[in-house]
């Protein structure tokens, strides 16, 4: 049972009617940088309400600096997520704070199964498998082989980046540490290749630490799986990236590029800066919620350029500084990734100390014209998507 609150007062206050009520929360998730109160002090302030079972505190930022794990640590927070937020990631720190609070287990045997009926659909699909280490090699092998995959295994990055140039793969496995070329270098080199840039490729680590996490995500992987590997977790994750492979059409619609408009599933297609793919990834495929997400991102940026522009030219670095924060993580929770590119642009030439509105207006209107063409364009699709909604 989840509940939202749009500050950190607001946060104080619904906890303390919570408790009062005898539902008292158990997980708080509280975003770093908010106006007015931020997610430390609203956790200082819950702490200081004396209440007979204070929730465990989670806290979610776009920065992942150093000085928000030491002051995390300082208010008794443990773990710090960074956005955007893996809804694998999301779930498995919830089921560990949870842990220490809830006797019972939890069964997943329905999503299993679904995971499960899924995998038999993807039997024959290409899989990269990345690991210098041979017992590694061969338990995460078999493990593949077993569910049907074929697999090349590469000894490290350097190899790895050869073969993804060459042939076709569904899915990389790529170890982080290794010797020549380690994940995250190779990683980094896949993603300069426009061919590669939606390649699903998925760290294998035994550190589970958020640095990691964190490196991983900042150098285009797109999920996690923590060894000693656990055949569940690996199922899970084929499930979620492995897409069924369909026989080519040599047409020459099959090259065409999608028109501007809303395919028949409701989703938008053709809008430049928009990777919808990754967007509906972040919402665990479900596409409501995804059509839900864009609508009120386009609802609530619509006026963010018009509110930096204004906060520079009143003297507020901070304010500008926090509004681009903002739109960077929005933009890429939805897959907005040309504006999010934008915003973080600004964001950091603020951080670093730039406050002149002469200075920066060339990195605003960076950020403005992508933005406006972005928001007119969803605002079209997502009109037309839901004129033609079946009632």
């Amino acid at each position: 049972q989840t509940q939202e609150a749009g500050s950190g007062q607001a946060a104080v206050d619904e906890v303390r009617r919570a408790a009062a009520a005898g539902h008292p929360y158990d997980v708080v998730y509280l975003d770093w940088r908010m106006p007015g109160m931020d997610g430390m002090e609203t956790a200082r302030r819950i702490r200081s309400l004396g209440l007979a079972a204070t929730p465990m505190f989670l806290m979610v930022t776009a920065y992942g600096r150093e000085e928000v794990l030491k002051e995390a640590e300082s208010v008794g927070i443990q773990n710090v997520l960074v956005k955007p937020v893996n809804a694998s990631v999301l779930f498995d720190t919830t089921m560990d704070a949870l842990g220490g609070r809830r006797g019972e287990p939890a069964v997943l045997t329905q999503p299993q199964a679904e995971a499960d009926a899924r995998i038999a659909q993807l039997r024959g699909a290409r899989i990269l498998l990345v690991e210098d280490n041979d017992i590694n090699q061969q338990v995460a092998r078999e493990m593949l082989q077993d569910c049907g995959f074929v697999v090349d295994v590469a000894e490290n990055g350097e190899i790895a980046l050869g073969l993804v140039q060459k042939f076709n793969y569904d899915l990389v496995f790529m170890d982080m540490q290794m010797p020549v070329m380690d994940g995250v270098t190779a990683t980094r080199e896949i993603r300069k290749h426009a061919r590669l840039e939606l390649l699903p490729i998925v760290a294998m680590t035994a550190n589970a630490m958020e640095q990691d996490r964190r490196k991983c995500m900042e150098a285009g992987m797109n999920d996690f799986l923590i060894k000693p590997i656990d055949p569940q977790e690996m199922t899970a994750i084929l499930a979620r990236w492995v897409r069924p492979r369909r026989a080519p059409t040599v047409t020459a619609r099959a090259i065409a590029p999608q028109p501007a408009g809303p395919g028949a599933d409701g989703l938008p297609q053709g809008i430049a800066g928009l990777d919808t793919v990754l967007g509906l990834s972040r919402m665990m495929g479900k596409k409501t919620l995804y059509l839900a997400m864009l609508r009120r991102y386009v609802d609530g940026q619509k006026q963010v350029v018009t509110d930096i522009r204004q906060a520079l030219a009143c003297g507020d670095p901070a304010t500008a500084e926090r509004l681009a924060h903002t739109t960077k993580a929005v933009s890429a929770n939805v897959g907005a990734t040309l504006v999010q590119e934008r915003a973080a642009d600004l964001e950091a030439a603020l951080r670093d100390g730039m406050t002149r509105a002469e200075q920066l207006e060339p990195l605003v209107f960076a950020l403005h014209q992508p933005m406006s063409e972005l928001l007119a364009a969803l605002h079209r699709q997502l009109a037309i998507a839901s004129a033609s909604a079946p009632a």
